[in-house]
This record gives C-alpha cells, structure tokens and sequence, in this order.
C-alpha cells in the first residue's frame, strides 16, 4: 500500500484521482460560503449598490464607486434585487459561491501545468479556505474582487496559447475582468506583458481595447472621483509593497494571528533565501514569471499609492489577492516543479496545517460579521418603524446604529427600494425586544434620531387632569402616546432620558433639566403598540403632561 501512494505521489500526483478531489474542494468550498452567508445580511458598501443608484441608467451603473470602476458588479446587484427582491441571501450568496468556485478551478489550472496536479489541488484548496480572506468569502459585496480575479486568471489561460480565438477570448475576459472592479487593470498589464513575450507587437490590441475602454470610463465619471494620490504614500511604497509580500504570506501559512506586525517581514526574509538558495544551485527563472510579477506589483503599487486608512496590506478583503499572486509566482518562478513522495507527503502536511489555521480565521471572521449583521438587523427593523414619519434625509450612520456599516442606508431611498422590491432580513419588534440590551439601545436611538426626539422649551400649558406628579427618586414613568411636557418642581436638576426597547438603566440620554424649569418632548406616534418610557435622575419632584 505504500508502494502504491508513493507511486501516486510521485511525478506531481498525476495518477491521484485530481479532478473528483478538486470537484470536492469546490463543493464544500461553496456549500460553507453560502451556508455562512445565508445566516448574515447585507453589509457596509452593499447598501450603497442597493440603494443608492436608483434606477438603471448610465449614471447609476457607471458611477465610480469609492473611485472604482464596478459597473458590472453593480448590474450584478441590479439583476438578482429585480428578480428575487431585496429579502433573499442565497441568489447573493451562490454568485460569490460560483465567482470563488471560479478562482479555485483557475489557480489550479495554472499550478498543475507548472507544479504538477497535486500542488495545483493543494494551490486551489488554500485558496478556497483562505480564511484570513473572510471577508471576500462572506461579503457578498467582494463578487467584483473576487469576479474580477478569477476572470483576470482565466484570460491568461487564454493566452496560454496563441491563436486567434484564445486572443479574441482574452481580450473579452481582460474586459469583464476591468467592468467587475479595478483589479482588473493589473491584469491588463499581465496581458500586455504576455504578449510583449511573445514578440508580436500586432497583438497588443489584447490589452489596449480594455484599457482604452477603462481610459474612457475614467475621462467620463471617474475623473470627478477623489484621488488618494500623494507624495506620503508615493515614499512609502517600497514598505507598502513589502507588507503586502509579508501578508500573503502570513494568510497562505495560516500565521496572520501567530505571526503579527513587522514580524510578518521574517517571512518575506525566509522566501527571499529560499528563492537564492535556489538560484544558487543552478535555478532558471522562466520570463513568463514577469507576468504574474507585474500583475501583481501593479496591484500592490496602485494599492499603496491610494493608501487611506482601511487599504492596509493586510485587510481581510485582499489576502486573496495577495495569496494567489504569491502562489502563481512561486509556480512560474520555480517551473517545473517534480516533488519525490517524501517532498509531497511533507508538502500534503504542511498544507493541512496551514488549512486548519486558516479555518479559524474563517471562525472568526464569521463571528464578526454576525455581530454586524444582528445590528444591521436591529437598527433596519427599528427604521420600518418610523416608516413615514422620519425625516427623508435621515441616514443609519455610527452615533446612533451604533455600527458603523451601515451609512449606505437613508430613509427616504430605503423605503423606496423596498416599497419596489420588499424589505431585507431585518427583525421584528418582537425579535428586537429579545436581543441584547446594547442592540436594544440602539434601537431606541434610530427611532429617536429618525424622529429628531429632542428636549425643547415648553409651549403652552397643560391642564391639570391632563398631568401626573412624581415625587423625588421615582426612576421612570411610561410617557403620554405623542409625548409630553415635564416640569422640574424643585430646586435641583434633573437628569432625563427615554427608552422603548431599552433596559431601564440604560436609558438613551435626553439631557438635563434646569430647577424650576420645564420642556417638552414630542413624539410622533407610530404603528407599534409598544410606549416610551421617561427615566429620571434626580432628588427633585417632577411633573409630566400631556401635550
């Protein structure tokens, strides 16, 4: 039986049963994406192409997004809310599912023609389960990364081969590649140097009718978009690039929480002395190990020089593309690859290890976006709330969410969108009633933030059977429905807030109210049968009526 393995490990696995192994990978791969993501909701910079590019016209699909070209991703979007609505996950889902499923047949059609099938599965595998990537694995958002970087692979498999269909097909790809998001433009610069190795200048029209496609896109809509570009981040891009290096290396062993900081860059130092062990003894780098090389110092550079905070090399959402640029350029560089059994056996080890790390990367990614996603929950089903009564331009942002992913989302848009196409998973009353006390908080200060509740000086006066008086240390009264004017009856301050979800003593904060002094708070009254409560602190006797 050993016998038997090693023969199959030899020779780069070619006698394992590749295929049905890689058709397993894939399934699995695509049953976890879709499994997780159908328990979360929309998230951060989906809003934004769910809401806030009405219609389908030429400004609503080729806006620049964050200044990127996403017009495709963007038609993506448009397409499953028109045909199943803005309530299911699984359509969303099962695009990101097929769009990874994509990546990991293309990383392993490039890895088994230079390291044999059994890397190519291994290659394929990690980058499948790249948990440090958890972003582009349960964010439906990442269908243009992770779209555009499957499709850019493919047109290089195209240009494998020089004829006239395959280049016709590239040329096709390298487009749909740059209409899914800008990670299309390193791949144009990998075609343009395909074909530069070629010698065949005639055929640059490959990599020229995209970019002058991109070109023109720019001169149109992109132009107006805000440009990162400065002298800092210029200076910075050798480290900016070298951290890059170092985080993908990080995320393809699995070390990300093992191997933190600068630290990462003892890695960069290991690959490098592997690499001039290599040449050392005698290795010759292939020159089509320039392409992938390009590909992804355009990535890298083009990154760097837009650097803002939240573009840091090791951002969840591009250790996916960091990865797969390091294995492809290892897989060229080192072409070809022949393991002996005892090599592969250890290389089968070390990627179980690497696997395993990288699942818990995946855990954890996924708790974070379940937390996000229940006060997306939260914060949404308490905006249905205010259906119609909130102000039109009132928008889910941090200080009131309590989250800050959620700024894609205006009243006015969001009840019109699902007016249209129905409402996403949010929770009802009765399920925001059970969440945490924190979520509840911030239930009760989107409905008072939509509604503008605030503290101001008191019109009129009340009748006296229209009023109730409380005596000093009473905690909460349940309020008048439409609201009600309090009066301070003593000499001291008090300290008001209200709550409706909310725990008695975590009450939203209204502010102070003076001694002897007296306001009123209007509230405008909605559907849910559920009253507002008036907390007070204070030792001074207080008085609430009816407006």
């Amino acid at each position: 039986m050993r016998a038997g393995w090693r023969r199959r490990l030899a020779d780069g696995g070619a006698e394992l049963p590749v295929l049905p192994l890689l058709g397993a990978v894939c399934s699995l791969s695509a049953a976890t994406v879709v499994i997780l993501g159908t328990r979360l909701t929309f998230f951060n910079d989906d809003w934004y192409f769910l809401l806030q590019r009405p219609g389908l016209t030429a400004d609503s699909v080729f806006a620049p997004h964050n200044g990127h070209l996403s017009a495709l991703a963007v038609l993506i979007y448009k397409g499953l809310v028109e045909l199943f609505g803005l309530g299911p996950q699984l359509p969303f889902r099962l695009v990101l599912a097929a769009t990874l499923v994509g990546l990991g047949i293309a990383v392993y059609a490039l890895v088994s023609e230079r390291a044999g099938r059994l890397l190519g599965l291994v290659a394929a595998t990690i980058i499948l389960f790249l948990g440090s990537a958890w972003e582009d694995l349960l964010w439906s958002f990442q269908i243009g990364l992770v779209g555009s970087l499957a499709v850019g692979l493919a047109a290089l498999i195209a240009l494998e081969r020089d004829s006239g269909q395959r280049n016709a097909v590239a040329c096709l790809l390298l487009v749909v590649s740059i209409s899914l998001s800008d990670l299309g433009i390193p791949f144009v610069v990998a075609a343009a140097i395909a074909v530069a190795l070629r010698r065949r200048a005639a055929q640059l029209w490959i990599a020229a009718i995209p970019a002058a496609l991109f070109v023109a896109w720019w001169v149109t809509y992109g132009s107006d978009a805000p440009s990162y570009l400065s002298w800092t981040n210029l200076r910075g891009l050798p480290e900016y690039i070298l951290d890059s290096v170092a985080a993908g290396l990080a995320s393809l062993t699995g070390l990300t929480e093992v191997v933190t900081g600068t630290r990462r860059r003892l890695l960069v130092l290991v690959a490098a002395i592997a690499v001039a062990a290599w040449l050392m003894r005698g290795g010759r780098p292939s020159a089509r190990v320039l392409v992938f090389l390009g590909a992804a110092l355009t990535f890298w550079g083009l990154a760097g020089a837009n650097f803002i905070p939240g573009r840091e090399p090791f951002a969840s959402r591009y250790q996916l593309v960091h990865a797969t640029f390091l294995i492809l350029i290892a897989a060229e560089l080192f072409r070809p690859i022949r393991l002996a059994p005892a090599q592969a056996a250890a290389v089968l080890a070390i990627a179980l290890l690497a696997l395993g790390l990288n699942l818990r990367d995946l855990g954890a990614g996924y708790h974070f976006m379940r937390d996000h996603s229940a006060y997306a929950k939260v914060d949404i089903g308490a905006l249905e709330i205010t259906r119609r009564l909130s102000r039109p331009n009132f928008q889910l942002l941090e200080p009131w969410a309590h989250d800050p992913y959620l700024s894609g989302v205006t009243a006015e848009r969001y009840f019109t969108e699902t007016d249209a196409h129905g409402s996403p998973p949010t929770y009802a009353p009765p399920q925001i009633e059970a969440a945490p006390p924190l979520q509840r908080l911030a239930a009760d200060h989107v409905i008072a933030a939509a509604y503008g509740l605030h503290l101001e000086e008191r019109r009129g006066s009340a009748s006296e059977e229209d009023c109730r008086r409380h005596r000093a240390g009473v905690g909460e009264v349940e309020l008048y429905s439409g609201g009600a004017s309090i009066a301070n009856m003593g000499a001291r301050p008090l300290a008001l807030g209200v709550r409706r979800f909310g725990s008695p003593d975590m009450p939203l904060p209204l502010g102070r109210l003076g001694a002897n002094r007296s306001s009123q708070l209007a509230i405008p009254p909605d559907s849910l049968g559920l009253p507002w409560h008036l907390t007070v602190r204070g030792v001074s006797a207080f008085q609430v009526c009816r407006l």
